[in-house]
């Protein structure tokens, strides 16, 4: 029986969907059944690919896009720790990066075996609405807001059920260190290794003078509670989630399940990823 190897283009990218059709063709040439989730297969009229089982922990995916399209992934991939090769068809990525010029040499070394795998701390985050609870799973971050953007949010934080701090903003951000680098960074979070056992925990414009990131063992649990009267927009990994506004609680601990990157020697380190994008070598340079 041939190993399903997944297929998870960035649709609105046409050079990614050439290279989807290309990946397609190497798959059914070597001995791999390829595969696409459903809104992807109806997009590019692959739809007799479509997946009829959740995806394997033994079998592999391949993500052509950003770090946009791994997070896309991250979703349509769920708990089942497939493996997953990030290849990048946009600017310089954190998560997809190797560069689209050795899509083919990384295939031939997925297919021989010549890779290894990078394991990923994710969050589960538990959230009650309306009386009823969700939980989910998320490689990047939380960002928990407000519904009314010109409404000052009060919120508690609790950590392992004891209140660390109340405060008044428009949010706060819960991001695992893969996500230090995304919208925490933005909002003066601190950059940590994606390889560190912690989580980090950002508030977005406090109203007060204790405005700094907290740092969080990952065998801590974090709970945001809203103020009497105050109504909270959950957003995972970039994705709005709409209609809870009813939200009574956040909880948010350390996910069982690993995020697992393929890696096969093209990519860039991860400091000199860090050099490259957030550095001002290169600007001076240009001055």
């Amino acid at each position: 029986m041939k190993k399903r190897l997944f297929i998870v283009p960035n649709i609105e990218k046409p050079a990614a969907i050439e290279a989807a059709r290309k990946v397609v063709d190497w798959a059914d040439k070597n001995g791999f059944q390829p595969a696409f989730f459903p809104d992807d297969a109806r997009a590019l009229e692959f739809d007799s690919l479509i997946l009829v089982s959740q995806p394997k922990k033994e079998e592999l995916a391949v993500v052509l896009g950003g770090d946009g399209t791994i997070l896309k992934a991250a979703r349509l991939l769920k708990s089942s720790e497939t493996p997953v090769l990030g290849v990048n068809f946009g600017r310089v990525g954190f998560l997809s990066e190797i560069d689209s010029r050795y899509l083919f040499s990384a295939l031939e070394k997925l297919k021989s075996g010549r890779f290894q795998i990078e394991e990923r701390m994710m969050l589960e985050v538990v959230f009650t609405f309306n009386g009823q609870e969700a939980k989910e799973k998320v490689l990047n971050e939380i960002v928990i807001g407000g519904t009314a953007r010109s409404r000052l949010l009060k919120f508690s934080l609790l950590v392992n059920g004891e209140r660390l701090k109340d405060y008044q903003g428009d949010g706060l951000i819960i991001s695992t260190p893969t996500g230090s680098t995304a919208y925490s960074f933005s909002a003066g979070g601190p950059i940590v290794s994606p390889f560190s056992d912690c989580f980090l925990v950002t508030p977005l414009c406090p109203y007060t003078l204790f405005n700094r990131a907290l740092i969080l063992s990952s065998s801590e649990v974090v709970e945001v509670l809203p103020g009497p009267g105050i109504s909270l927009n959950i957003a995972l990994d970039g994705i709005d989630y709409q209609g809870m506004s009813e939200i009574r609680k956040v909880l948010v601990r350390k996910s069982p399940k690993n995020f697992r990157l393929i890696r096969v020697g093209r990519e860039k380190k991860f400091y000199r990823l860090l050099e490259e994008k957030l550095s001002f070598r290169r600007r001076q340079e240009k001055c």
